[in-house]
């Protein structure tokens, strides 16, 4: 009977300590990282750019370049910087409000072939300091590969690119 309760308690404290193990702060383990861990040139650099911007989240991602995931304007914002305070991109998600799209941009969609049969899944505005600013509508059809379709703000219809697994 003793031996039966010792095993008892050793399996409880075995279990106990699984469930602690695979617990986390973290949902994602993406690499989320403090403000105190963000290197002074990046918040340096993101706070020139956005300044005012609350709850920020920050990721630094596998490549070293650090990420800042916030809302502004009822929009998501996700601004990427390298290590040293360089700014590489800015991605806008407009979710699959098309007409908040400049029009120019509507109007270079409605003329593709996607527009009349191709559902649109989401939106992205992107701005780089290479390119400047492109829109991206990513649609899906059924039986088809999701396409990724790059505007510039004119409405031209810059790159498709079909979606890899």
């Amino acid at each position: 009977m003793k031996r039966m309760k010792w095993m008892t308690v050793m399996m409880m404290c075995l279990m106990g300590m699984f469930v602690f193990a695979s617990c986390s702060d973290d949902d994602d383990n993406n690499g989320d990282v403090r403000p105190s861990d963000v290197p002074e040139a990046v918040l340096a650099a993101f706070s020139g750019q956005y300044a005012g911007v609350g709850n920020v989240e920050w990721e630094r991602e596998h490549d070293g370049s650090y990420v800042a995931d916030f809302w502004k304007d009822s929009r998501e914002y996700e601004v990427r910087y390298s290590a040293d305070g360089i700014w590489i991109q800015t991605g806008i998600d407009y979710g699959r409000d098309f007409a908040a799209l400049p029009q120019a941009v509507q109007e270079g969609y409605n003329a593709t072939e996607y527009a009349s049969q191709w559902v649109i899944d989401d939106i992205d505005e992107i701005q780089r300091p290479d390119t400047g600013t492109q829109y991206k509508i990513e649609v899906e059809k059924a039986g088809q590969r999701d396409m990724h379709l790059y505007f510039s703000p004119d409405g031209a219809l810059v790159n498709a690119v079909a979606e890899t697994d």
